[in-house]
């Protein structure tokens, strides 16, 4: 679900990394989900954005 919701505006790619065949055809398969208002409101919920500039965790 969380690669739909990166994808979900086409403006974005993403390149999910995966070391199994079935992980990869997962994968995929995101662009097919479809989010409703419900998800999108409960995603946002959970992780609203930042107040403020943050670094990215690369770690």
């Amino acid at each position: 679900m969380v690669l739909a919701w990166d994808v979900r505006g086409g403006d974005t790619i993403a390149i999910p990394r995966s070391s199994r065949p079935e992980h990869t055809l997962e994968n995929a398969a995101a662009d097919a989900i479809e989010l409703t208002e419900e998800d999108l409101a409960l995603i946002s919920r959970d992780f609203p954005a930042p107040s403020h500039k943050m670094p990215l965790d690369m770690e």
